[in-house]
This record gives C-alpha cells, sequence and structure tokens, in this order.
C-alpha cells in the first residue's frame, strides 16, 4: 500500500474523530443550558475535522491515480 494511501486514511479518520468529539462535547453542553458554547464547540469541530478530511481525500485521491 502506498505510503500517501495511507496518509490520506489517516487523517479521514483523524477528521471524523475529531467531529465525533465535538459533536459529542456540544450535546454534554447543551444539554447543560450553554447554548452558544455549545455551537461554538461544534463549529470549530466541524471546521476542524472538515478540513483534515478533505485534506486526506485529496491526498488519498493523488495517490490512487
Amino acid at each position: 500500500m502506498p505510503t500517501r494511501y495511507v496518509l490520506g486514511r489517516a487523517l479521514q479518520v483523524m477528521g471524523m474523530a475529531v467531529v465525533l468529539v465535538g459533536l459529542a462535547l456540544s450535546v454534554s453542553l447543551g444539554l447543560q443550558e450553554e447554548g452558544l458554547s455549545s455551537m461554538q464547540y461544534e463549529m470549530m469541530a466541524l471546521l476542524g475535522g472538515g478540513i483534515l478530511f478533505v485534506a486526506g481525500r485529496l491526498i488519498q485521491g493523488k495517490a490512487s491515480g
């Protein structure tokens, strides 16, 4: 397996993990009546995780073809 492919996959997994942790934290804060804080964590997690995922997808795509 090419190294770039593995790196791309690792970035994708890390991106999804960041989104999952951010959403879990957002729900936890939301249940504690901290709405704005909750939304801030959710948006940061979605942005950060999305950037990691897209970067991994681009690297993986270049490795495949």
